[in-house]
């Protein structure tokens, strides 16, 4: 489903009022799964494709980012629908894992589990090119959807952004 012409605005502001770190201004750049209680967007998860590696090994992965969610719908099962909505798009590409830097216990719940390895990627901090950061990827998850095995403690490639 594309987007409407008045989501982007519901989206930027809903990020905005729950995300103090997002710009609001912007179009999604991945795929947007977003939760109705019509006539307002009360939800969103954006999730990209992407290659990350791990030494010589290439994996196709979805990344998930920008939880938001209308306080006052907290609670209601919103982000368990977002986050299973992306988990079958991500069974139905070709991607090998679900990725995520938030740790915490409802995603443990969900099956992924925190592993503990570093990072590379290019800084893109105000969409421009910026150095290439290395460091602790600190709350990663990880989500097999495919059965391959992740390892933890290894040196994690991922071009471009983060997410």
């Amino acid at each position: 489903m594309r987007l409407a012409p008045g989501d982007e605005a519901q989206i930027a502001g809903l990020l905005a009022r729950c995300l103090a770190r997002i710009s609001a201004g912007g179009p999604r750049c991945g795929r947007v799964i977003m939760c109705n209680w019509w006539p307002a967007i009360v939800g969103h998860l954006e999730i990209t494709f992407r290659n990350v590696s791990q030494g010589n090994r290439l994996i196709p992965a979805i990344g998930m980012a920008e939880l938001a969610k209308e306080p006052e719908h907290r609670g209601n099962g919103i982000a368990g629908l977002l986050f299973g909505a992306a988990i079958t798009v991500g069974r139905q590409s070709p991607a090998q894992l679900a990725l995520l830097f938030w740790a915490a216990a409802p995603y443990e719940r969900a099956g992924f589990r925190t592993v503990h390895n570093t990072k590379r990627f290019m800084d893109m901090t105000g969409a421009v090119t910026g150095q290439v950061e290395r460091g602790m990827a600190e709350g990663l998850m990880v989500l097999s959807l495919r059965g391959k095995p992740w390892v933890s403690g290894t040196m994690v490639d991922m071009p471009g952004h983060l997410f």
